[in-house]
């Protein structure tokens, strides 16, 4: 009588199982507190705001993004370098930066932070 061969278990997908490891900075507990700080003064998608869609949370809003990316050398922990995004515009502008969204300017401190006026042109784009 024929038989179907036993499927092949795969192993959990942990930490050490996957291609990107956690980032040590986001782990850390100055981001945590920052992140904190920073869904509590705007819990709500800031993209979905004007549009009044105030259903952000069952979206998943509570995603801080940098505006400047971290990886261009973003200013980390500046309150004018973030923003709170739900998972659909997180994802636009992930994709907006992949395909060569400029916005940095210098600070004082010389880190990157965004131009006077480009959040809200980002903000713009993302609707």
């Amino acid at each position: 009588m024929p038989y179907l061969p036993r499927p092949i278990k795969q192993p959990a997908p942990n930490w050490q199982n996957r291609a990107s490891k956690p980032d040590a900075f986001l782990q850390g507990k100055a981001w945590k507190r920052f992140r904190y700080m920073h869904l509590e003064r705007q819990p709500l998608c800031e993209a979905c705001l004007p549009e009044r869609l105030t259903d952000c949370r069952a979206k998943g809003a509570g995603q801080i993004d940098h505006i400047v990316s971290r990886e261009t050398g973003g200013a980390l922990l500046d309150i004018e370098n973030v923003m709170t995004l739900c998972r659909s515009h997180h994802a636009r502008k992930s994709a907006l930066e992949r395909h060569g969204l400029q916005i940095a300017t210098q600070n004082k401190d010389g880190e990157l932070v965004p131009a006077p006026g480009e959040k809200e042109r980002i903000l713009q784009l993302l609707r």
